[in-house]
């Protein structure tokens, strides 16, 4: 513990002269932009020159004693080193910032013809002494940053991610002063190109670097969701994982920022930009460079070829041999088809033909079915995975569809309890006519005027449902009536002569004739025949038309509706009263 006292004294006396040096350089930087108000432009602009360069020296030694300082301490004191790090950094951002104003108002004398001869030399001076510090300080912090590996914990990858996030913010910001410094240099006509060559290679350096680490970072994705999909629960995985997709961020975010500081110094890009369309699926105008869509061409054709080189062979036989099972599969299907449905039409279970076709649509759909995922697994596809999302849509798409699926609820419910078939006569939900299809969704009805009408199932079922067609025989209900001075035994035998004499009225039951009522009008008589289903409007439209006829010939009268009217004469009551 002794042996670390002499440094924490030391940094107490820097930290004291570090404010002081930056409390006197801003109070400077104040008094400067002040001093124009009383002077002439020229003067005040080689005042602030003159100001500007003499605050760069107590900066630039106050930077010397930091760095000696963080020297001196030793590695596992973290948090002095990290405290005198970042009073480095604020330390030589405002030397390098005294600097580049410096230079900025050198470069606006120049350009307003000012004579500064005395300050530009100093200048040039100062300018010259900003590389190589800067790439000494950019060499350390990119030493000092420690990118996580996927063989460390999510906690040590997440300690590590925070720390280098740091430092790679600051190696930003180093690049950033370094161009500005170069535009700089340019506009004073001073030499560069040693600095730009110098810089140019460390931003291409990074680039690569920082290029490879988004690929490592993106393999690392790929691996641990293949290790999740096994391992589900693993929280460790899950950690991890959210680890490695925040290293592709990061990765893919810095690339970008190099890009552009790339771009600037008009070096080449194309690669690294279609890398990042590739990897992170981001569309960007970048995408609309033809160079660039040729990268990104390119690497994909190398990617497949390299692939086909590697896996084609069994690839093409796990193709070959899922077309088989396929083709032997739908082979299959048809051959149990036309074997169900020889079964359903000549075994003796009645069942509706709604129920057949659901039985052979279902053998058939099963068939395929296991077919398809036996030759998929043969394509090396995870059948677990698959089987589970096509659960998840099917609850999506049964939450979705529920009118559709009442709809097939109530045709099941037809299907079990058959109150009717095809070639039924009904009257359904509303409508009458014959029934021409069934589905498990609705039933198609060809009504008697050739309309055809579908009606789906739930307002079937939820309906009364009525089949003429249910029962072999059917009464034939109808109505008769005579005058009241009318022989009524004489239309009695009339009525039952007919009835009697047509072929299709069944002996059996025995018909009715019979007088119903007396009405307002007319002796109503009952006529009630029973007939073969089929025959029931043939019977109606016969009978009703020899009525008629025979009534005619017989002399009985059909009477319409009539009324009596009695008028009353209340004059005449007055008189006979008198």
């Amino acid at each position: 513990m002794k042996a670390l006292r002499v440094p924490t004294r030391r940094i107490v006396a820097v930290l004291v002269l570090a404010g002081s040096v930056l409390c006197v350089a801003v109070s400077g930087s104040m008094a400067a932009e002040a001093g124009p108000q009383s002077a002439s432009a020229g003067n005040a602009e080689l005042s602030q020159l003159s100001d500007a360069i003499s605050r760069v020296e107590p900066l630039r030694t106050l930077v010397t004693r930091l760095e000696a300082i963080y020297s001196d301490i030793p590695p596992e004191d973290v948090l002095a080193r990290t405290v005198i790090d970042a009073r480095l950094d604020r330390a030589w951002t405002s030397m390098v910032s005294e600097i580049h104003r410096a230079a900025g108002l050198l470069v606006a004398l120049n350009n307003s013809g000012e004579p500064a001869a005395e300050q530009r030399e100093a200048v040039e001076r100062l300018m010259l002494s900003v590389p190589p510090s800067a790439f000494e300080l950019l060499d350390r912090l990119s030493g000092e940053v420690t990118l996580p590996t996927p063989d460390q914990s999510a906690t040590e990858q997440s300690a590590l991610f925070a720390r280098a996030s740091l430092g790679i913010d600051r190696v930003d910001a180093l690049f950033d002063h370094l161009l500005r410094h170069l535009a700089l240099l340019d506009q004073l006509s001073i030499d560069s190109s040693t600095i730009e060559e110098e810089l140019n290679r460390r931003l291409e350096a990074r680039a690569a670097g920082t290029s490879a680490f988004l690929d490592v970072s993106v393999w690392d994705v790929e691996s641990l969701i293949t290790q999740a999909s096994v391992l589900p629960n693993d929280t460790e995985i899950a950690a991890r994982l959210a680890v490695a997709r925040q290293r592709v961020e990061l990765s893919a975010e810095v690339l970008r920022g190099v890009v552009e500081q790339l771009r600037s110094q008009g070096l080449e890009t194309k690669t690294y930009e279609a890398q990042l369309i590739a990897r992170t699926g981001e569309i960007t105008t970048d995408v609309l460079d033809v160079s660039v869509l040729r990268s990104l061409a390119s690497s994909t054709w190398t990617a497949m070829t390299d692939w086909f080189a590697e896996n084609g062979a069994g690839f093409l036989f796990s193709s070959l041999i899922f077309l088989l099972i396929i083709y032997a599969t739908f082979k299959i299907a048809a051959v149990v088809r036309r074997l169900i449905t020889l079964a359903l039409d000549r075994g003796s279970a009645q069942l509706s033909q709604l129920l057949k076709r659901m039985i052979v649509s279902a053998s058939r759909g099963v068939i395929i079915a296991l077919g398809t995922l036996i030759g998929l697994s043969q394509l090396g596809i995870s059948l677990g995975p698959l089987l589970a999302g096509l659960g998840i849509a099917g609850f999506v798409i049964g939450f979705a569809l529920q009118d559709t699926l009442s709809n097939f609820a109530s045709g099941l419910m037809i299907l079990f309890y058959r109150p009717f078939d095809v070639g039924d006569v009904v009257e359904v939900g509303g409508v009458f006519g014959t029934v021409n299809k069934m589905s498990l969704v609705n039933t198609t009805i060809l009504t008697v005027d050739n309309q055809t009408l579908v009606v789906p199932n739930n307002k079937i079922w939820g309906d009364v449902i009525k089949n003429l067609n249910s029962q072999r025989q059917r009464r034939v209900d109808m109505m008769f009536g005579i005058g009241y001075a009318d022989d009524i035994p004489h239309a009695e035998r009339v009525l039952t002569d007919i009835i009697a004499s047509h072929e299709s009225v069944l002996k059996d039951p025995e018909p009715v004739v019979r007088l119903h009522e007396l009405g307002d009008s007319s002796v109503n008589f009952i006529v009630r025949p029973w007939v073969k289903s089929e025959d029931y409007w043939s019977v109606y439209w016969d009978v009703t038309r020899a009525v008629k006829m025979r009534f005619d010939a017989e002399g009985i009268s059909i009477p319409f509706p009539q009324r009596d009217v009695h008028l009353y004469d209340a004059r005449a009551n007055e008189s006979s009263d008198v």
